[in-house]
């Protein structure tokens, strides 16, 4: 009962950073303290996965096909975490020269430990998303899995992403997002964006997004909202997790009906962060 509590708090508790966030979640998303074999800590997308870590590597494989990987050379992963997906995107695309980066240094730390022991060739590194630190043209890909929310300010990522793409090179995200029309600054609402370190200037929909991103100077802006999928799915593994607290993340079944009842689930997120929506999100450098 005690982790559950602390749980609860964890995800309530007003953060200052999104890397004093990361610190307190460590590697379980939940903040049940949970084992698991891989160090995935994103949202998954859930349409089809009944297990956590199925469901992340579903959401990677989403991101990159936003992202043109198949096609890439020179990736920056940028909020990698513990670089769970880039040791993924690897695998899947070994062509891939693969930079990833994370403001929480004991993220990066963990990263770099299994880079060593893999011996693989991904650099890691600790780094902020608005101030990349690298030269202009540097990749083809930039990419942020499920993070670019956190990012303060998000525009000021997009105008980096820009900076450091080649021409005809990729930016992809995936993101939670507000919907037009909807209140987005109830008191719960506030309260549970700082619970995650979502900025309110991060707080805008998908046209203005859009509108953002070809201010930067990108064009092809190309967005599938998916909610109702990922946000279901995230809550039906949170309560699975409540009931078998004690079980090993990656062999906890988070079984349901996916097409039922989506509509409740994504107005759980309406109301405890005013992020109605889901979306992954690409675009182009001219």
């Amino acid at each position: 009962m005690g982790n559950i509590i602390s749980s609860f708090k964890h995800l309530f508790k007003t953060q200052k950073s999104s890397e004093q966030y990361y610190e307190a979640m460590n590697t379980d998303i939940t903040g049940l303290g949970g084992h698991n074999s891989k160090c995935w800590m994103n949202v998954g997308y859930w349409e089809k996965a009944e297990y956590y870590n199925d469901a992340n590597e579903a959401l990677a494989d989403k991101l990159a096909e936003f992202c043109h990987f198949s096609s890439g050379s020179n990736l920056l992963d940028v909020g990698c975490g513990c670089g769970e997906q880039d040791f993924y995107w690897k695998k899947c695309f070994p062509q891939l020269n693969i930079h990833a980066m994370d403001i929480t240094p004991l993220h990066i730390k963990i990263a770099k430990k299994r880079a060593e022991t893999e011996k693989s060739n991904i650099r890691f590194a600790v780094g902020n998303a608005c101030d990349l630190g690298f030269e202009n043209e540097t990749f083809d890909r930039v990419a942020a899995l499920d993070c670019a929310y956190h990012f303060d300010p998000r525009e000021q990522f997009m105008h980096e992403a820009f900076r450091v793409l080649k021409k005809g090179g990729y930016y992809s995200a995936s993101e939670m997002l507000p919907i037009k029309g909807e209140e987005i600054m109830q008191n719960q609402q506030i309260k549970g964006r700082k619970g995650l370190f979502i900025p309110d200037a991060n707080m805008y929909t998908i046209e203005q997004y859009k509108a953002k991103l070809e201010k930067a100077g990108f064009v092809d802006v190309k967005y599938e909202a998916v909610g109702h999928i990922v946000y279901k799915g995230l809550a039906m593994y949170f309560l699975t997790r409540y009931l078998h607290f004690r079980k090993p993340i990656e062999k906890v079944r988070v079984k349901f009906n996916h097409n039922k009842w989506q509509e409740i689930f994504v107005g759980m997120f309406d109301f405890l962060y005013g992020t109605q929506e889901y979306y992954f999100i690409s675009a182009r450098k001219p």
